[in-house]
């Protein structure tokens, strides 16, 4: 969403360009200046440019949300299943410490991604080769291969969720750099303005600057 202090100076610009390039009279004492229609047209161009960039910000950003909420409702799906088939695990394997030990069934729940995606890789790598003493207490073999897939799935999910982040830090860089430029380009155009339009108020405030009216 754009900010209201970028939507006020979008909004400035537009006054102030759009009225210099329509009002002949305006473009008349800017050009004696330096600041022709062709000079001008250099504030649009820019300020074009700009919404542009903003509309990619916002996919940008928008396609990040996307991707940290496919990545969770996954890493939700597969965390549901894990807390069902460490329960089971803890009570299969209760009495026999090779199993317990390899499983790591008495470490704590991770809770960070990261070391989250390792406990669980490691888990079902190592719960497949007694797969058939899960089956015992009502957990299929196809079950836990289902759930390692889904596992696999979310380390790639997990890098595109880190890409799109990127993408839209990249945009956000962008369209900060662009709103810098124009603010820039649109004082050195308003310190003009005034100082060409100084003897018509009228003019000045056409492009969108206050003018004291005498007492």
């Amino acid at each position: 969403m754009v900010k209201i202090k970028e939507t006020y100076f979008l909004n400035q610009v537009d006054v102030a360009v759009d009225n210099a390039l329509n009002t002949p009279e305006i473009l008349d004492q800017l050009a004696i200046y330096g600041y022709d229609k062709k000079k001008i047209m250099q504030g649009r161009t820019m300020r074009l440019a700009l919404d542009e960039l903003m509309m990619q910000q916002e996919d940008a950003h928008l396609a990040a949300k996307d991707a940290t909420r496919i990545l969770n409702e996954a890493r939700q799906q597969v965390d549901t299943l894990f807390s069902t088939h460490l329960s089971i695990a803890r009570i299969a394997f209760r009495d026999d410490p090779t199993f317990w030990n390899a499983l790591k069934l008495g470490q704590a729940r991770e809770r960070n991604l990261p070391d989250w995606l390792t406990q669980v890789q490691r888990f079902y790598t190592r719960i497949a080769v007694v797969a058939k003493q899960m089956e015992k207490y009502n957990v299929p073999q196809k079950e836990l291969i289902e759930t390692r897939k889904l596992i696999a799935q979310i380390g790639g999910l997990q890098r595109l969720q880190k890409k799109a982040k990127g993408q839209a830090q990249v945009a956000t860089q962008d369209k900060n750099n662009a709103i810098n430029d124009l603010e820039l380009w649109m004082r050195r155009f308003m310190r003009i303005a005034r100082v060409a339009l100084d003897q018509n108020p009228q003019q000045l405030e056409m492009l969108g600057v206050v003018v004291q009216s005498a007492k």
